[in-house]
């Protein structure tokens, strides 16, 4: 689904004719989305940046929310759609999902999952495709990437509680490194 699909179902939605200025802002909404995300951001992608989880998850990369605040309520499950795609295509598997099932498990991952960046996803379908969660018998379910999905935020989660402890670890010792004791600062106030 392109973009310019959602912002014409929004308008539909809406009621109501936009102003011409109006148009032209979510045009270059579209085209801006298009250049700077679609087209950056490609399942592609995967084989390159997903390659460091630490960039994935601690890199400066948008999250879903930052896409739908800056290039509409549905650029997330627009940029989700590619992503989803691939990875149904790269199983190979007996079924595939039709329209509306991709485009339902866009929405349900970009609403519940708004927090994650687009980095962070990446590196789930990745992981998917090298089999690090839930097996595929049969048809393909959506199910089956919602479940999935479920496993990697927990990974993530402890990846940031690690990333999180190291910080405070480093922290402490730096101020360690540069405290001084008791005695050390009656001999340093008894010098002055």
């Amino acid at each position: 689904m392109e973009i310019t699909e959602a912002i014409r179902s929004v308008r539909s939605k809406q009621a109501q004719q936009p102003s011409a200025e109006c148009s032209q802002t979510l045009t270059v909404r579209a085209d801006t989305f298009r250049e700077h995300i679609l087209q950056v951001y490609t399942p592609s992608l995967q084989e390159t940046l997903c390659t460091d989880s630490q960039e994935c998850f601690f890199g400066n990369h948008p999250t879903l929310a930052t896409l739908n605040k800056t290039y509409g309520s549905r650029a997330g499950a627009i940029w989700l759609v590619p992503q989803i795609t691939d990875c149904v295509s790269f199983t190979n598997n007996k079924g595939t999902l039709n329209d509306r099932q991709t485009e339902s498990l866009a929405s349900l991952i970009a609403s519940e999952y708004y927090y994650l960046k687009v980095s962070e996803l990446m590196l789930f379908f990745r992981r998917f495709k090298l089999g690090k969660y839930k097996e595929i018998y049969g048809n393909f379910s959506p199910m089956v990437i919602t479940l999935s999905i479920r496993e990697f935020i927990i990974e993530r989660n402890n990846a940031y509680f690690k990333h999180k402890s190291k910080i405070e670890e480093e922290k402490r010792s730096k101020d360690k490194n540069s405290s001084m004791s008791y005695q050390e600062y009656l001999k340093a106030k008894n010098r002055k």
